[in-house]
């Protein structure tokens, strides 16, 4: 059973709908859960969707026994990568998903699923995907929070309020670090030692400058009466 308050790329739920129709043919009842959407997400952005359901058709069908495992997406991702690795046909490309990871991303995946009110687009998979694993989830709920109370529900929506969010941030961060440094060089030249001169130093200074002009002035005199 698929959850209709949860979002996913139209290419996943294709799959999700034809497993969930296979397990009723063997008496079957599955149960659809968000790490499971997200697998699927990750899935239909690696691969195109006839080869993954030809191999899971063609699977099935050769096999004695048949359990609830073999109608859950992620019993069959280390299927597809070993049948897919050397097959570049069924590879989509410019795929950003390397390696399908049901754990990273997750929770953010999931606040993002039940935002939406419709299934998306791969190009649209692929920004949530990028999402999910750039921003916290914290992050991810505040931008969601915004939108919503805005009466906003895309994707797109998201990314441009975390961007902002980002660049905002950045900026303060920036001042901060200028104000900082600022701060640095204030006590640099704060701690510099002081000098400090007693009552005695300045009057012992001021009697050595009056004897130097004093000598030097015999000085003159003398060099102006006897010459040098």
């Amino acid at each position: 059973m698929i959850p209709q308050n949860l979002m996913m790329c139209r290419e996943a739920r294709k799959v999700l709908n034809e497993l969930e129709a296979m397990a009723y043919n063997h008496n079957i009842t599955t149960i659809v859960t968000p790490s499971q959407i997200f697998i699927a997400d990750q899935v239909v952005q690696k691969y195109y969707t006839a080869p993954i359901l030809n191999i899971i058709k063609s699977k099935v069908k050769g096999l004695k026994k048949v359990s609830s495992k073999h109608f859950t997406l992620e019993h069959w991702v280390s299927v597809f990568n070993s049948i897919f690795a050397n097959n570049t046909s069924v590879h989509r490309e410019n795929s950003p998903i390397q390696i399908i990871d049901a754990t990273v991303g997750l929770l953010g995946f999931n606040i993002i699923s039940k935002y939406l009110i419709t299934d998306y687009s791969l190009q649209d998979a692929e920004t949530i995907h990028q999402l999910v694993l750039t921003y916290s989830d914290n992050d991810i709920q505040k931008a969601v929070s915004i939108a919503t109370n805005n009466g906003v529900y895309n994707i797109r929506y998201i990314s441009a309020i975390l961007e902002k969010e980002k660049a905002l941030s950045n900026i303060k961060k920036a001042e901060i670090d200028k104000i900082r440094e600022r701060a640095e060089n204030s006590d640099h030249i704060l701690a510099k030692p002081k000098v400090e001169h007693s009552f005695m130093d300045m009057a012992t200074n001021q009697y050595n400058w009056e004897q130097t002009k004093q000598n030097a002035e015999l000085d003159r005199l003398f060099n102006e009466k006897f010459g040098k």
